[in-house]
């Protein structure tokens, strides 16, 4: 059994008050077996913390941070879907990640891969590998730099 709570605090990660939704939607959807996880933000106390477009002089530290949080934030989610469906195992089955950008920057699966690290840190390799796509887009919501969605299974 894999504990995805004890295992984002293990890695630094604080465990958010609420899910935090901006508009008229809820942060996941489950039908029949499949967690649909509406786009995470990397957000922190109900506030978006990496903002603006990315570029080739973007601190990549902190865009690496970035992806991160917005990836640990989906994973809150999944914790939360699971302790409502009183399940145990989740399979990931794709996510995918935008990224805000100016024209120039291409590096995209080279930082979008912390995402997808952070998730098989957690699930293991087992559970956590997973398909995926990343793209560069002009703008998201409330000015962040990155958005994750994801699809995961209930075994």
């Amino acid at each position: 059994m894999i504990n995805i709570k004890e295992k984002l605090i293990e890695l630094g990660f604080k465990e958010p008050e609420k899910n935090f939704v901006f508009a008229n939607y809820k942060s996941y959807i489950i039908h029949k077996d499949y967690i649909y996880i509406s786009g995470q933000l990397p957000v922190s106390e109900g506030k978006v913390i990496y903002t603006g477009k990315i570029s080739v002089n973007t601190n990549r530290d902190e865009l690496k941070k970035a992806i991160r949080l917005a990836a640990s934030n989906l994973l809150w989610i999944v914790n939360s879907a699971m302790s409502y469906k009183k399940k145990k195992i989740v399979q990931t089955i794709n996510i995918k990640g935008y990224l805000q950008c100016e024209e120039g920057f291409n590096d995209h699966s080279k930082f979008f891969d912390e995402a997808s690290n952070l998730i098989v840190d957690v699930l293991g390799p087992k559970f956590g590998v997973h398909s995926r796509s990343v793209i560069g887009v002009k703008t998201l919501p409330k000015n962040s730099q990155v958005e994750i969605e994801g699809l995961f299974a209930i075994l």
